[in-house]
């Protein structure tokens, strides 16, 4: 078995069981993401996707996976360990991951950003109307992108995705390399790019944060990395767009 493909798994489900909670428990964590956009989008009276709203929406989407991902994991009889959330979290691994942020934050923000339209990019004006002209909008922002993004996709497209994909696979080498490669397609298309630059701009990072994990086994890297990414992303628009 190849040590860094094959993921250690110590409390092993059935395969019966691993496919029943993939089936189910991966569209039903879907639902909190999809719902709370929607819902702002169509029903306006509640005051959009913008704002301090963004905050409801960030607290309102992790605390959701977190109790669905509680009941997915109490079904299958396991421990938060088998996504790969570790009893104490590793201070290199903590470091690779806010390294691995910071780098991408500052190849987007030095050269990606200003070479492909700075402002007039779809998605930073789409940052800069959820904003709402406010503080309280970029804080909303930043919690949204802490919470909902960098926490908790990073639990739920990574650690249980390709954990329980690869055990209700087989838990073979060749079986996490497809939960890994679909869990990619998966994240970078839940996003729902629209461009060849929206796509480069998801897949760098889907890549860079399915590494992390890969590699240590764990989602600390992979969940520090997106967070601070998500944070420098929110900050830096302000500052260079936003006035």
């Amino acid at each position: 078995m190849n040590p860094v493909l094959e993921p250690k798994i110590s409390q092993a489900p059935g395969k019966k069981k691993l496919w029943i909670a993939f089936l189910v428990f991966v569209p039903l964590i879907f639902v909190p993401y999809a719902a709370s956009n929607i819902i702002m989008h169509v029903f306006p009276a509640l005051g959009g996707f913008k704002g301090i709203n963004l905050a409801y929406i960030g607290l309102f989407q992790l605390i959701s996976v977190l109790g669905i991902l509680h009941l997915a994991l109490k079904y299958l009889g396991v421990s938060w360990r088998f996504i790969g959330v570790p009893e104490k979290p590793k201070a290199s691994h903590i470091i690779l991951g806010l390294a691995v942020g910071l780098t991408w934050a500052i190849i987007q923000f030095i050269w990606l950003f200003p070479a492909t339209g700075g402002a007039n990019r779809p998605d930073i004006a789409a940052i800069l109307e959820a904003y709402d002209h406010s503080v309280a909008g970029v804080l909303g922002y930043a919690v949204l992108g802490v919470l909902g993004g960098g926490i908790s996709e990073e639990l739920y497209n990574r650690g249980f995705f390709i954990n329980v994909l690869n055990g209700a696979l087989g838990n073979t080498a060749l079986s996490y390399v497809i939960s890994v490669v679909l869990s990619v397609l998966f994240f970078a298309g839940g996003h729902l790019p629209d461009s060849p630059l929206m796509w480069l701009d998801i897949m760098v990072p889907t890549l860079a944060y399915t590494a992390l994990f890969v590699t240590t086994k764990k989602v600390t890297a992979s969940i520090c990395a997106h967070a601070l990414y998500n944070l420098l992303a929110v900050i830096g628009v302000w500052l260079m767009y936003g006035g």
